[in-house]
């Protein structure tokens, strides 16, 4: 029997950055690796202020983590990638912390992916629409 993995709401945040990048356009482009990375720092903070307790390593684990994840996640059927998108945002959404500040800036955060690569379709736009929408906040793409 395999033991089940779990994983933590910053894990589930960094596969939903890594999943959206991806899936939406099927390319995980550098540049949208870069703003990952460049934008956990900023999403821990607002989400426990100066005093995460998150060392520049431990994102980097966390991101190795989340990609692993996704990596696993993209070879399965369609339907298995969206059901774990909408999981990992059903799971953040339900944590006590979660706010609408909270949603808003990670829905900006996606928007800056989509918009990272240079080229946004609407896929893209449709996706971060229904997650914004699911969230309680405005997509502004």
């Amino acid at each position: 029997m395999t033991k089940e993995k779990t994983y933590d709401w910053v894990d589930r945040s960094l596969f939903l950055m890594i999943a959206y990048a991806h899936f939406t356009d099927w390319d995980l482009a550098d540049a949208e690796r870069a703003l990952i990375k460049s934008k956990t720092h900023y999403f821990l903070k607002e989400v426990h202020g100066g005093d995460h307790q998150y060392s520049s390593e431990d994102i980097e684990s966390k991101m190795c983590i989340a990609y692993d994840w996704w990596n696993e996640t993209q070879n399965q059927s369609i339907d298995e990638v969206l059901a774990q998108f909408q999981d990992a945002a059903g799971l953040i959404k339900n944590q006590a912390w979660f706010n609408s500040v909270v949603a808003q800036t990670m829905v900006d955060f996606l928007a800056e992916l989509a918009e990272s690569d240079g080229v946004i379709i609407d896929n893209e736009k449709y996706s971060l629409r229904d997650l914004a929408d699911f969230w309680g906040v405005e997509s502004r793409l």
